[in-house]
């Protein structure tokens, strides 16, 4: 009897967790919320973006089954929080884009927005790797945007 009672419950506890998973991956929702946060709005956007066929979208929508690891490709890229997408609790984007957030609008709101500017200055200054950075960003973003593109079919 206590063997058929700890079963019992055993069995209760795997039955919860499998309906958390179905849960996470429930295509809808979590198509939604990246559509809410992301400029992903087409199936075609999110295969172009995931480097795979819109048939295979397709497919899996049928299925109602979004995979773990397209929402951590996009939570990366957009740097949203991954269990955000997939279950709509907790934070929707990461802690370090949370405090990014909180200084800029710091900056805005404060001084007229002078402050974005001397902030701008004062990372310049602090971090001249970034500024490196930037520029390399910067020609990199030009030759691509000079550079005429070439569909395949």
């Amino acid at each position: 009897m206590v063997l058929f009672f700890f079963l019992k419950q055993r069995l209760v506890k795997i039955k919860k967790k499998l309906t958390l998973i179905v849960y996470f991956m429930n295509f809808l929702p979590v198509w939604e919320r990246i559509k809410e946060k992301t400029e992903l709005k087409k199936f075609v956007q999110l295969a172009d973006f995931l480097e795979i066929s819109q048939q295979y979208v397709t497919k899996r929508k049928k299925e109602n089954y979004f995979p773990e690891e397209w929402a951590f490709r996009i939570g990366q890229h957009f740097k949203i929080s991954t269990d955000w997408l997939l279950t709509g609790e907790k934070e929707k984007h990461t802690p370090k884009l949370n405090f990014l957030i909180e200084l800029e609008t710091w900056a805005k709101e404060s001084s007229g927005g002078d402050n974005i500017q001397w902030l701008e200055n004062q990372i310049h200054a602090a971090f001249p790797m970034f500024v490196e950075w930037k520029k390399r960003k910067e020609e990199q973003k030009s030759k691509t945007d000079s550079t005429p593109e070439k569909k395949i079919a």
